[in-house]
């Protein structure tokens, strides 16, 4: 047996095994004899079939599982002899328009095709410059959380001799119209409206401040160039105005009835503050966490530059995200199953599969470098306490992560992962900002 091997497109390499007319021979007539005694043709008893019969009606399977047995015979030592380091399993591979033929008389040249790994990267850990967000929870932060929570209790009350302003909620009528015509769907009746810039088009909240219950009037407004509408792209156009109600909002009090609201048995408003702060820095970790691991692998990513990846593994990912985005759109719409598939499209999260490969490569560099084997202890714990401690019996919840093995390989999965955000961060550059827990979360939730 000889074995060459030329490259292909990108990781591609096609791998030619040469096998001697004797081994051929040896192969084709050890599956003629089994064929012999298994296929069962008329006039004949099982296991007494003529080869001659064999050869003419089972031709195509005799060639087949002779191709088989000479290729798993023969694949490791061909890919020894080559050095080739397979990452994807080898295929049979076929010149276009090749048909398949042997011969137990001849040599025979078998050809496959797989996709080799991607080449060492060799980082300059030292030279990659990291941004890392560390943010602190201050009293103003829960004052400001304490007042969200009241602000989503809040009461409305009616004043009728209240001129609206910012902030109010009044009840309108409203037509507008477009060179003295109403427009489709610029017309309603008893509307409330939060006078809050962003609620309506710039310009519309205006000229309602100031007016009182029974107010009728007009206003001239000019839409938007980037309207959703195109008729009314930038158009100028008026409203006649109605005012039914004005309405002030009014918040409740901080005091033991609101507080035992949020399952805070005693009414203590230092207790309430407290469970607050506690879960807002669960919040402030998981959000830190994922700005500061993001920012470690845009910056590995950078430093690696671009490298191939094989089209298998992308392919598989690709997959994969396809199928979670799927059971993500499912649960998102009430659906038990996704009507079509996503991954169908074969350039449907191409993008994201490839980024995905790359980390995972650059990973596994990153873990023979700091020889990163399995995750620390400390990470397993500090991802337990991040599941756990949400919950009355942390400990109880810790041990059934434990036991379940899915969740418990998730989890695993986590730690490592920041065993090697460390393991990098310890050599290279490292910019710290910081930032407060209020601007930490609000640019993550409008990014």
């Amino acid at each position: 047996m000889q074995a060459s091997i030329e490259n292909g497109e990108g990781l591609k390499r096609i791998l030619s095994i040469v096998i001697e007319q004797d081994n051929v021979k040896k192969a084709y007539d050890e599956v003629a004899k089994k064929l012999m005694k298994e296929v069962r043709v008329d006039g004949f008893r099982k296991g007494h079939v003529p080869r001659n019969i064999i050869e003419q009606r089972y031709k195509g399977d005799l060639i087949s599982r002779t191709y088989d047995k000479l290729l798993k015979e023969n694949m490791s030592e061909a890919l020894k002899q080559s050095e080739a380091k397979n990452a994807t399993f080898p295929e049979p591979y076929f010149a276009e328009g090749e048909v398949f033929d042997l011969s137990p008389d001849a040599d025979l040249t078998l050809k496959v095709s797989f996709e080799t790994f991607p080449a060492d990267l060799n980082l300059d850990f030292s030279a990659i410059k990291v941004k890392q967000v560390q943010s602190t929870i201050g009293e103003e932060d829960i004052d400001r959380m304490v007042d969200n929570l009241r602000n989503q209790r809040a009461m409305w009350q009616s004043e009728d001799n209240r001129e609206a302003q910012r902030g109010d909620r009044v009840n309108i009528d409203f037509v507008g119209k477009k060179d003295g015509v109403p427009f489709q769907n610029g017309s309603a009746n008893g509307f409330n409206l939060v006078l809050e810039e962003g609620n309506m088009i710039p310009g519309f909240i205006d000229p309602i401040i100031g007016h009182k219950v029974g107010d009728e009037f007009t206003f001239e407004i000019k839409f938007p160039e980037d309207y959703h509408v195109d008729e009314l792209k930038g158009q100028t156009t008026t409203f006649d105005i109605k005012v039914n109600a004005v309405a002030v909002k009014v918040l409740p009090a901080v005091d033991e009835e609101f507080v035992k609201s949020f399952n805070v048995a005693d009414g203590s408003v230092e207790k309430f503050r407290s469970e607050l702060k506690a879960n807002m820095e669960r919040e402030q970790s998981n959000v830190m966490r994922t700005q500061n691991h993001e920012s470690v692998f845009n910056a590995l990513l950078e430093a690696a530059g671009e490298f191939e990846v094989p089209e298998a593994w992308v392919e598989e990912n690709r997959v994969n995200l396809c199928n979670a985005e799927e059971a993500r759109l499912s649960r998102y719409i009430g659906m038990k199953k996704f009507p079509g598939h996503i991954a169908d499209n074969k350039d449907a999260m191409r993008d994201e599969a490839f980024q995905t490969t790359r980390l995972q490569w650059i990973a596994q560099e990153i873990n023979k470098v700091f020889e990163i084997k399995q995750p620390s202890e400390e990470s397993i714990e500090n991802q337990l306490n991040s599941f756990a401690g949400a919950y009355e019996d942390p400990e109880e919840v810790k041990a059934e992560i434990r036991k379940d093995k899915k969740q418990y390989a998730q989890l695993l999965r986590l730690a490592m992962e920041d065993d090697l955000v460390k393991a990098v961060l310890s050599k290279a550059q490292v910019e710290t900002e910081n930032t407060t827990f209020s601007d930490l979360i609000y640019k993550t939730q409008n990014a």
